[in-house]
């Protein structure tokens, strides 16, 4: 009778190592869960890194939302590239930068015009930016 328990009691044990393995591996492959909320409400992070592990070079365009588009950087230096130095030679001239509590805003001008840009830092040195709709760079 020691015996069959024993079985039984070592059966009831494998079923639960197997079923938390299981568990496991499908949290570890959808990572996505621990990420915290992007900045914007109208896409999760998991759209969010999704669109930018599609990209080709780092920095994709996610939404547009009340006049504003966001945009998706994997770090400073991507966001430099494809944003700050193209709005330079376009006549956008630096004005200043400031910190904010989630990231900073930097401040554009051009013919008396003030740009502002919102960089909201996320996790793992990604970086959203929030500018206004149709500003060409």
């Amino acid at each position: 009778m020691k015996n069959k328990v024993k079985i039984i009691e070592d059966k009831k044990a494998f079923i639960i190592s197997i079923t938390i393995f299981i568990v496991l591996s499908i949290s570890i492959k959808n990572y996505y869960w621990f990420y915290p909320p992007p900045p914007i409400y109208s896409i999760t992070s998991k759209e969010a890194i999704e669109r930018l592990e599609d990209s080709e070079n780092g920095f994709v365009k996610i939404a547009t939302d009340e006049n504003y588009d966001w945009y998706l950087s994997v770090d400073f230096n991507i966001m430099e590239y494809y944003v700050y130095h193209p709005l330079m030679l376009k006549g956008w001239a630096y004005k200043g930068m400031s910190d904010t509590t989630k990231g900073y805003e930097r401040f554009h001008s051009k013919d008396g015009v003030t740009l502002k840009l919102e960089v909201y830092n996320w996790v793992k040195g990604y970086q959203f930016l929030k500018i206004y709709h149709g500003v060409d760079f």
